[in-house]
């Protein structure tokens, strides 16, 4: 029995009687189809509780129930405000149309894609490759590789450059735009018969294109080229497409995003067309997929638990538009739905970088629910746009700068006034923690140029982890307008399994990996064969410092188990500390992985070390990172950018786009357990141009305690930090200091303390002053910022993993 049947038989064995009745019935349902397809037997014709002309009937309901009327004195208010407050949408949109009538198309990282004169929707676009003719339900384009991958040709037939251009005929009244919407959207019906092709396979793929058919046609409603004839012919086609979706929804082949993305298409379509015999059963089924799917699938912190923050995008923005039209036709929303999605926002705030771009964690798709304005998910300002709007939210609208062209389109032209009388306001906190995701995010400030620290403590998501990365522990760091430390993205899916399962894999993040073993252990695409066990365990702060502490236990698979636990020091704007301490027994060989920009100028000094001390420098322009190293165990260093064999030094700024970027290794070898002080550290310009760090020399800290490491920062004559880190809590000694606890940071001013933070200790002891003397252990901290008395520091605890 081969191991793909196997898994078939186990899965199988696992199936509730429910899945087994669903999937059973959809089995008879597609055979029945093919039964019809084959002899040509025409399915139902769709039927109307009107007599009117079909595209009467059309413009009827959409002008009585889209987001707004594209129709009449609210058409002309529309086309009033961006002509008098927003120009430049009118003229990127006349610039995009153009190229959208020569066929020229931009897709995925892919650039600009010249489709040809005459547009073949089943070749793939990307390698011009065409699929072959089937029934829907006969591919399988993750398992097979034969045709390549799916994604070109998938975001092709998503449409969603006809929805702009389809925009521009209604900002313009250029009728060359209306023409060439219709001419795509009959040469589309054409050539994808009901049932047949790669266009009819993903229920998903559907309901995006059926959503961005429906934007398009009310855009272009006043066009005199869509005739009776085009509208009942593409009316009938997009019919005959939700109720594929309707028949076939992923509840089970992928109950995740494509649920939510079908149930919104679906409600959108029961709304916008409710005349129609199927509309109820469309509007009812999609407010059961995309409702109950939030329910199911939204963590209590309201990130989306595929954990993936551009699939966390996807999910918040399908409920945007919901609940716009639903809002737009007075029909009351649950209150937990609009709970989750005000939740779900403020999870995009968390992750918001300080420029208005999101980090790349997980999987990213590289396109969108919807491209009214903006392409991808690389920023979603538009969603706290409209969230600001609809929640009104002064943080919110902070973080969205100004109005988004989204915004307008899915709440009128009144959204610009109601987004204008809300006075904008920071955020009032800059320090985060998702617990659910276990993601903890540090900022020092709100401004373009501040910083901004996601430590990644979670696991690889929901159900199978199929969008999740073997990331545990991982951290990215933003600081003066740049990604210092980045996450490498997700380049491509399918029919490249080495390329796939290395943007996915441990070595392709900022983690120590163990004996060359990733974390988890892949599978297939969207699978993983062992998954690794992380958790966050505590975090705190006080005024300049901010700590957190996560753990996995990927590595127990390995003859000799290992634990890792990493602890994350915020220092000010200065620094960030990074503790690694991996705990069992055996002999491993440990590997931090450092991952920069594409951009980056990385440099490591001649024999590797400075005063013993591992030193590495990432220089951007007006920025950079310097990372010094010690550990209990002899270590050394090289760089990587763009390798093939094996793969490493790559980053994918959006799907289907690799750049070689430069990446550093740090190896050691020896007995577990390993304990290790990384402090990174951003770098400025000063005035004679050389970029800098706002301490002067590190070096390594002789202490008494051989599990013991230490590192000290010298500032100037008078100022220094010291940083110990001893993962058995021993007591030691070193200069004039006397320390019993795991963790301490210790600024000193003329031999003087005037900060301390101290983790799990119990005595800390200068020259002249007791810091702390206690009999159990405890967290305590004398502030930098105000040197003033120590407190106890009490924060998120979740003990101690599982």
């Amino acid at each position: 029995m081969t191991t793909k049947v196997l898994d078939k038989v186990i899965r199988l064995g696992n199936m509730e009687l429910s899945e087994i009745g669903h999937r059973s019935s959809e089995r008879l349902a597609r055979e029945l189809d093919r039964i019809r397809l084959h002899f040509g037997v025409e399915q139902p014709r769709w039927l109307r509780r009107t007599e009117l002309p079909f595209k009467e009937y059309i413009k009827d309901r959409l002008s009585r129930h889209f987001y707004f009327s594209p129709l009449g004195p609210e058409a002309n208010a529309v086309r009033e405000v961006i002509s008098t407050q927003f120009p430049r949408w009118s003229i990127q949109a006349t610039r995009e149309a153009l190229e959208l009538c020569g066929h020229k198309v931009a897709l995925l990282g892919y650039g600009t894609v010249d489709l040809g004169p005459v547009i073949q929707w089943h070749r793939d676009p990307i390698s011009g490759r065409p699929w072959p003719c089937r029934f829907w339900a006969d591919y399988d384009p993750v398992d097979d590789p034969t045709f390549g991958d799916v994604k070109g040709i998938q975001e092709l037939n998503r449409h969603q450059h006809l929805v702009r251009l389809a925009k521009a005929y209604f900002i313009t009244g250029r009728e060359r735009y209306a023409r060439e919407v219709v001419d795509q959207l009959e040469s589309w019906v054409s050539q994808n018969p009901l049932g047949l092709g790669i266009n009819w396979h993903d229920s998903l793929e559907i309901a995006l294109r059926a959503i961005s058919w429906m934007w398009s046609l009310s855009f272009i409603l006043e066009s005199p080229t869509l005739t009776e004839r085009s509208a009942e012919r593409i009316g009938l086609s997009l019919f005959s497409q939700l109720d594929h979706v309707y028949r076939y929804p992923s509840v089970y082949f992928s109950p995740n995003t494509h649920v939510l993305g079908e149930g919104a298409a679906l409600l959108m379509a029961g709304v916008l067309f409710d005349s129609l015999d199927s509309s109820e059963a469309w509007r009812i089924t999609g407010e059961q997929l995309l409702f109950d799917g939030l329910e199911q699938q939204v963590l209590e912190d309201g990130m989306h638990a595929e954990l993936s923050s551009y699939y966390h995008c996807y999910a918040t923005d399908l409920v945007i538009q919901a609940v716009a039209l639903c809002r737009r036709n007075g029909i009351e929303v649950p209150a937990p739905v609009t709970t989750h999605l005000e939740q779900m926002l403020e999870v995009v705030a968390c992750l918001q970088r300080p420029d208005g771009s999101l980090p790349l964690l997980g999987d990213d798709d590289g396109g969108r629910a919807l491209m009214l304005g903006r392409r991808d998910y690389r920023a979603f300002t538009d969603g706290l746009c409209t969230g600001a709007v609809l929640y009104d939210r002064p943080d919110f609208k902070f973080l969205a700068g100004e109005l988004a062209e989204e915004t307008f389109w899915f709440l009128g032209p009144q959204a610009a006034a109601d987004f204008n009388r809300i006075e904008a306001r920071p955020p009032s906190s800059l320090d985060a923690e998702l617990r659910s995701a276990g993601y903890v995010v540090h900022r020092s400030g709100w401004r373009p140029l501040d910083q901004q620290l996601i430590f990644d403590c979670g696991e690889l998501g929901w159900l199978a982890g199929g969008h999740g990365h073997a990331d545990a522990l991982n951290l990215t760091l933003f600081a003066a307008g740049r990604e210092l430390l980045v996450d490498p993205g997700t380049y491509v899916y399918n029919s490249a399994p080495e390329w796939r399962d290395y943007f996915r894999s441990s070595r392709a993040h900022n983690v120590v990996e163990v004996d060359g073993e990733p974390q988890s252990l892949p599978g297939g695409t969207f699978q993983w064969r062992q998954k690794a066990d992380a958790s966050p365990l505590r975090s705190f702060s006080a005024p300049g410092l901010c700590y957190m502490e996560g753990e996995h236990r990927g590595y127990c698979r390995l003859a000799h188990p290992l634990v890792h636990r990493r602890r994350v020091l915020a220092v000010q704007t200065c620094y960030w500390v990074v503790l690694d301490e991996l705990v069992g027994s055996g002999e491993h060989t440990y590997t931090w992985h450092y991952h920069f920009a594409p951009q980056a100028d990385l440099s490591l000094p001649a024999d590797r070390q400075v005063a013993g001390v591992l030193e590495a420098r990432a220089e951007l322009e007006n920025t950079g990172l310097q990372i010094d190293l010690v550990a209990t165990h002899a270590a050394s260093a090289d760089s990587v950018v763009g390798r093939t064999d094996p793969v490493q030094g790559w980053q994918s700024p959006l799907y289907g786009k690799r750049l070689p970027a430069p990446v550093l290794n740090v190896t050691a070898a020896g007995t577990a357990p390993l304990a290790a002080i990384s402090v990174l550290t951003p770098l400025e310009r000063d005035a004679a141009g050389a970029l800098r760090g706002p301490w002067r020399a590190a070096a390594p800290i002789a202490l008494t305690d051989g599990g013991a490491v230490g590192l000290r920062l010298t500032w100037d004559e008078a100022v220094e930090d010291l940083i110990v880190f001893s993962p058995a809590g021993e007591a030691m000694a070193l200069d004039d200091l006397q320390l019993h606890g795991q963790v301490f940071w210790i600024r000193l001013r003329k031999g003087e303390p005037a900060g301390l933070l101290a983790i799990d200790a119990r005595f800390a002891r200068t020259r002249s002053k007791t810091l702390l003397a206690v009999d159990a252990p405890v967290c305590y901290a004398i502030s930098p910022a105000t040197e003033r008395a120590g407190r106890s520091l009490s924060g998120h605890h979740h003990g101690s993993g599982r």
